[in-house]
């Protein structure tokens, strides 16, 4: 009996570059720590980066997290989640960001996020 278990592929797009390392390195440790089967696939500050890294037909088995205002692009983590949730039900999104109030903005769009984290605490 063959025990295959799937890698979780985990997508960060932050625009602040010292926050970006911090989720970066504390999710590297306890992905090692907690012996996971987990891998982080890709980090950005770029929003459009972010959109060409990811293969929309994959991602059922994908954790995005992401920022919510991304200052001087077109493109808002709310935009990202949204392509995302119509292409899959079942990727997880959680959302970073230090203005908690655009929550509502979420709610309006219907992306279910699994999660809102506050960087401003």
């Amino acid at each position: 009996m063959t025990n295959h278990q799937t890698m979780l592929k985990i997508f960060i797009l932050e625009d602040n570059a010292d926050f970006l390392n911090f989720l970066e390195s504390t999710l590297r440790n306890y992905i090692m720590i907690e012996a996971l089967h987990a891998e982080i696939k890709f980090t950005t500050q770029s929003a459009t980066d972010l959109l060409d890294a990811v293969d929309l037909e994959e991602i059922n088995d994908c954790l995005f997290l992401l920022d919510i205002d991304i200052p001087g692009s077109s493109v808002s983590g709310i935009d990202i989640a949204t392509i995302l949730r119509k292409k899959s039900l079942y990727a997880d999104i959680m959302f970073i960001t230090s203005h908690t109030e655009e929550a509502l903005s979420i709610l309006a769009h219907k992306i279910a996020p699994l999660d809102l984290i506050d960087k401003s605490a």
